[in-house]
This record gives C-alpha cells, sequence and structure tokens, in this order.
C-alpha cells in the first residue's frame, strides 16, 4: 500500500499463491487420499472374541488395484500418478483508494486469479483415436477376422466380447474394455477469473449510510464445479485432445452485479433539525429507512448432448443452426413465455428453441451434426453429406447467448428505536423481503440429452426452491443494551 505525500489517494496492490485441502472429492469431499481398506474381524459365534491379541491381527484384503488391465472390466478404474495434487491459485489485484469526503471513501481496482490443478472430468483414456471418426458408420459394424484391414487386437478378442463386438472396440486403446473410468482424484481443470470492481463507502454521518459496489467480471474454465457433472456443467466434456477448446465460460460467470445497501435516519426527533421534543419526537423520533438491493445477470446454461459416436465415450455438442437463430423460444424473446402455460398440443412452453428436424427448418437453434437430415423428408444426414466422416458440434459447453434471466430483489426496512437509556434501547423493526415479488425462474432443463429431452427448456421451480417464491413481510423486536 501507497499513500503519496500521506493525502487522500491510496494505492493498494496483492499477490499470493493458495493451495487447496488435500481431498478426496468424488461424493461430499472426505479428507482421503486414493483407498483404505477398514478390516472387520467378527466374533465366530457371537459371544467369543473376534481374534486374540497374542496371535497377531488375522490377514485382511489389502486396497483394490487400479491397474485397467487388471481391475474387472465392468468397472475399470484408471488413476495417474499426478492425480490428488492441491489445487494451486494464484490470485492479484491492483486498487486505487481515494476520499471524497471526511465520511465516504471510493475504490477502483482490478482483481484476478488464474486456478490449476482443479477437480476436473476432462479425460478419457480409452477413447479411438481421433483419426478413426473418418471411418463413420463402419465404426458400428460387426468385426469379424480382418475387418477393413483392422486386426484383432489381441488373440480372443472376438471370444471375450462376443459375436456381436463391432469396429470401434478393436480401436480402443484397452479394446478389453470399454468405458473406463477416469474421474477418481482428477484435477488438471484449470480456471481464470479476471474483474473491474467499483465500491463506495459511506460511514454513518448526518444521518445517512451506505454501501454500494459494482463487479464487471469474467469467469472461464474446463472445471465447474468440485463435483463434475453434478454441481454445474455438463457430465463430460467433447473432445480430451483438444482442452484448449473446452475452455468456456463457467457455469457460474456472472457478468454484471450492482449491489447497494442504504441507510436513512430521518431527521426527526431529539438531536435532529425538526421535532426535536414532545409529541413530535415521540411519534417521529428514532425511525430510520433502510435497504438492500441486488441486480445481476444470469449465468450461462449447459446445453446436453447430441446422438454420440460408436466409440468415443464424450459429450458430442451440437451445431448452431444455419440461421444462428437465438438459443432461446420465441416466447422468451417477445417476453411472454410463461412456465406454467400449456401449449395447444399439450406440455409446457420450452424455454429454448427446439432442435431442428432437418436443416434449414425455420424457428430451431440446434442441429445434431451427425444425424440431422439435410433436407425436410430426406434420408441424407449431415454426417452423410459430409463424406460420412462423424465430426463434433460448434456449440461451446456454456455459451453467453443462452443465459438465465437476470437476478433482481430489492429488501426494505422500517426501524423504529425507542432509548430506554443512554445505553439500552429497544428497536421494532419491520423487513419487506422480495418486495417487488419477483419471480426468478431456476435453471431451465438443458441436460444431461439436451434438445431431446422431453422437458427439454420446462422451468420448474424459482432460484430460491421448488414453487414460486413471494415476497415476505418479517417483524421484529431487539433489546440492545
Amino acid at each position: 500500500a501507497y499513500n503519496p505525500g500521506g493525502g487522500k489517494t491510496v494505492f493498494r496492490g496483492g499477490y499470493g499463491i493458495i493451495y487447496s485441502p488435500l481431498q478426496y472429492t468424488d461424493f461430499g469431499g472426505s479428507q482421503v487420499q486414493g483407498f483404505s481398506s477398514t478390516p472387520v474381524f467378527p466374533s465366530p459365534d457371537g459371544f467369543g472374541p473376534a481374534f486374540d491379541w497374542d496371535q497377531g491381527v488375522p490377514a485382511y484384503p489389502h486396497a483394490p488395484l487400479t491397474d485397467p488391465s487388471i481391475v474387472n472390466k465392468g468397472n475399470p478404474n484408471y488413476i495417474q500418478p499426478r492425480f490428488g495434487q492441491p489445487g494451486i491459485i494464484q490470485s492479484w489485484s491492483f486498487q486505487v483508494q481515494r476520499q471524497l469526503s471526511k465520511d465516504t471513501v471510493a475504490t477502483l481496482g482490478y482483481a484476478g486469479q488464474r486456478a490449476q490443478n482443479l477437480r476436473s472430468a476432462v479425460m478419457n483414456v480409452n477413447n479411438i483415436p481421433l483419426s478413426a471418426l473418418s471411418l463413420g458408420s463402419a465404426l458400428k459394424q460387426p468385426f469379424v477376422g480382418n475387418t477393413l484391414g483392422i486386426a484383432a487386437p489381441y488373440a480372443n478378442f472376438v471370444k471375450d466380447w462376443g459375436n456381436g463386438v463391432n469396429v470401434q472396440q478393436a480401436l480402443r486403446p484397452f479394446p478389453q474394455y470399454g468405458f473406463i473410468y477416469t474421474d477418481v482424484l482428477q484435477n488438471i481443470g484449470q480456471s481464470t477469473y479476471n474483474s473491474l470492481q467499483a465500491t463506495v463507502e459511506r460511514r454513518f454521518s448526518a444521518g445517512l449510510q451506505l454501501q454500494a459496489s459494482f463487479t464487471w467480471s469474467k469467469t472461464i474454465t474446463d472445471a465447474d464445479s468440485i463435483l463434475p457433472g453434478i454441481n454445474g456443467g455438463i457430465t463430460q466434456i467433447q473432445n480430451p485432445g483438444n482442452l484448449q477448446n473446452e475452455k468456456a465460460l463457467s457455469s457460474q460467470d456472472v457478468p454484471y452485479m450492482f449491489s447497494a445497501a442504504p441507510l436513512w435516519e430521518l431527521p426527526f426527533g431529539k438531536g435532529k433539525p425538526w421535532f426535536k421534543s414532545g409529541i413530535g419526537n415521540a411519534l417521529l423520533g428514532g425511525w430510520q429507512i433502510g435497504a438492500v438491493l441486488r441486480y445481476q445477470t444470469g449465468t450461462p446454461i449447459t446445453f446436453g448432448c447430441a446422438n454420440g459416436i460408436p466409440g468415443w465415450d464424450n459429450c458430442i455438442r451440437f451445431d448452431r443452426a444455419n440461421n444462428n437463430l437465438s438459443p432461446f423460444s420465441t416466447a422468451v424473446r417477445n417476453g411472454t413465455f410463461d412456465p406454467l402455460a400449456t401449449l395447444p398440443g399439450g406440455g409446457f412452453q420450452s424455454y429454448f428453441a427446439p432442435v431442428c428436424q432437418y436443416v434449414g427448418q425455420a424457428g430451431c437453434a440446434f442441429v445434431d451434426p451427425n444425424t440431422t437430415p439435410v433436407a425436410n423428408g430426406s434420408n441424407v444426414t449431415l454426417q452423410q453429406a459430409h463424406g460420412g466422416v462423424y465430426y463434433f458440434g460448434n456449440y461451446p459447453r456454456n455459451n453467453p447467448d443462452a443465459r438465465n434471466p437476470n437476478y433482481f430483489n430489492e429488501d426494505f426496512s422500517l426501524i423504529r428505536n425507542f432509548h430506554i437509556t443512554e445505553s439500552v434501547y429497544l428497536q421494532a423493526k419491520g423487513e419487506l423481503l422480495n418486495a417487488f415479488n419477483r419471480h426468478i425462474f431456476a435453471v431451465a432443463d438443458a441436460a444431461p440429452t439436451g434438445p431431446y429431452d422431453r422437458n427439454f427448456g420446462r422451468v420448474t421451480g424459482t432460484i430460491d426452491g421448488f414453487g414460486f417464491a413471494q415476497r415476505v413481510l418479517q417483524l421484529t423486536l431487539r433489546l440492545n443494551f
């Protein structure tokens, strides 16, 4: 911190490196790394001792093996030596603070973060090679002998999998397995955060107190949640081989946020300009009016997966429609969206435009990159039109074009202080929470299957819980001493 000449301006800056706790966080975050064995030694008859100390502790099973070539084929795990490292967060900031008056201070600053080793689900060690996508529908052909010039990966391949095994299975790095669970202790996620932050603070003086702040920020990541696929974001990315393209806006990104908390003590009663005594003081003295105001933009919405690619166990994203139509439905765009309104053919209004039944269809916003017909009534799909090659979608994992509704909330309070002695007073407060009875819709159904889900775009509640919120009146009485 630097205060040049002892004046009214202060410059501040800071930098730090923070390490996260070592946690095993797949399901709740217990403080355990790797595996543990908890031996159980039951009594042979329910009454006698489980074992005799003099003869030592009986043998018990050791921790399970994690080599995918040994673990049961139905549920293999994959753990790299680097997994389980603590997350690292670098944080830096710079601020300029200025005293505007004897009671008011304004601050303008920049704050940023760079995080690595975050809990993630961005690996998949048993996908077919990227070059194999050029085989197209041949990936689904039965594997017999030396199909397409592809030899059996090991001697008993067909015997192990049966005659129903197809070509894609022979191309996997570990062909004796299907999907290999790679999420245990995986921590290769990254994120960046940059923000402009401005605040104005007025200490309580002359009956007025104020604190107001504005933040303009952007959060980019490929690891949205400490519980990947549960608390935020889709279960898997699209291409583990190109993580640069998987880095997108966070599902928690809030670019604009403004909040203010004013408190005004009315100028009536003892020690104030008007009605300093008598009936005026008794009726009007000690009143305060307060508010907490908060306005912020909505968070991006994660969309589910298009139809998959054989042998590629990751989420294939949709393409944007040719007309680049907004992902929102017509009702949202024209302001008539009602989550409880039913459609003429049944069902509820959707928050999103539908998936295209064919390329160029009016009113749709999403195209399945591998299965959508190229024309109405055509049997030729986009994949076939591109030479039969499978390819990835171009709709981002999280997109600024598709956000939840903005969040607006106003809470007001009316306070009356009754002074009993110099240091003891009774405070009566009436609070009107969500004063304007705003309904902020919860996230519309968009994952994991996205536009193919029968509830796609349906909104079933508000951000403060199930059902629809309403304003709340709260009365309190408090003795301060």
